[in-house]
């Protein structure tokens, strides 16, 4: 008689059988069982010998492939397959996009944003043309598109010497260069503007000249007659045969000094000419009047109302406190 015992039985249960089977010998195994475990190998020898070929191959496919796979999550992949599995899409290349398609995005929500703004000041510039074409104001092109005839700078040249010809100057070189379309000379150059790409404008020779010179950037951002004044010296230098080959921030810096001299000398002759008039003596209306020293500060008056801006403050610099005290007195000012 066989026991079984599983090793799940409670004391008391074990109690139970041992009394059902008092006259029963316990034994650890039985004696056949001893005997044919050494024959079950040799069983299992004799099966796995008389396999196939073919059955050890199947069997060894699969251990190379487990071992491929064991290999394979060893090394972290490298990149994203395609769909066709030809082809993998590195980590940083996906990455880059990302960033790229992120700040697009970011980009169109911000011109979307400010769309309307700009369809709104559209509407309106177009709305206060319609008022002013109303009222019979001519509108005008901007400053840049403006074509000046031979007519107008005749015009200019005749009323403002001066003036008409330093205009008339720039004119013919502005289409000078636009007809052989190459870079602008040292005097008809400006500074360039930014261009909204965040990129810095290409340097200019001509450019980082008048920028080293302060007086001479100074003019050419206020404009006015000390900045064409510096054009036609320069236009005078570059003629010149001492000064055609010099670089261009010793030519500059000569039309500056010649612009300063001319300025500084027209000052001192508008100002001789103001002390003489003011020394010259004045006939009087009539010979009572004559030796009276209010006859002259009257003539003095006269003459600082109608000289100009000049030279009325060199007039005024000579004059005593009182004399000055009385000459706004009697202009009201």
């Amino acid at each position: 008689m066989t026991i079984e015992i599983t090793g799940n039985e409670t004391l008391d249960e074990l109690e139970t059988m041992i009394e059902q089977y008092a006259d029963a010998e316990v034994v650890d195994e039985l004696p056949g069982i001893a005997e044919a475990k050494p024959d079950e190998p040799v069983t299992d020898t004799v099966d796995e010998s008389e396999t196939s070929d073919v059955d050890t191959t199947a069997d060894s496919a699969p251990a190379d492939d487990s071992a491929s796979e064991q290999e394979g999550e060893s090394e972290p992949p490298s990149g994203v397959a395609t769909k066709d599995g030809q082809h993998i899409i590195p980590f940083d290349v996906l990455e880059s996009a990302r960033e790229e398609n992120a700040d697009l995005k970011e980009q169109v929500k911000t011109l979307e944003a400010k769309q309307s703004d700009w369809e709104h000041a559209q509407r309106l510039l177009a709305f206060r043309d319609r008022q002013l074409q109303q009222l019979g104001v001519e509108l005008k092109d901007l400053p840049e598109n403006l074509q000046l005839t031979d007519e107008q700078l005749d015009a200019m040249a005749e009323d403002y010497p001066d003036v008409g010809n330093a205009i008339r100057s720039l004119d013919a070189k502005v289409k000078r260069l636009e007809s052989q379309n190459v870079p602008p000379s040292p005097q008809d150059a400006k500074p360039p503007e930014p261009d909204g790409t965040g990129e810095a404008p290409k340097s200019n020779p001509v450019i980082d000249a008048i920028n080293a010179n302060p007086d001479l950037k100074d003019w050419s951002q206020k404009g006015g007659e000390h900045w064409q004044q510096a054009i036609l010296f320069d236009d005078e230098l570059q003629q010149h045969p001492d000064w055609k080959d010099k670089p261009l921030h010793a030519r500059f810096n000569e039309a500056v000094r010649l612009t300063k001299m001319h300025f500084t000398q027209q000052i001192r002759q508008n100002a001789d000419h103001a002390e003489q008039q003011a020394k010259a003596p004045s006939l009087p209306n009539s010979p009572s009047e004559v030796g009276s020293s209010p006859q002259n500060m009257a003539s003095k008056t006269e003459q600082l109302l109608n000289a100009d801006v000049e030279t009325m403050q060199a007039l005024m610099a000579d004059m005593p406190e009182d004399e000055l005290e009385s000459f706004l007195a009697q202009s009201d000012l």
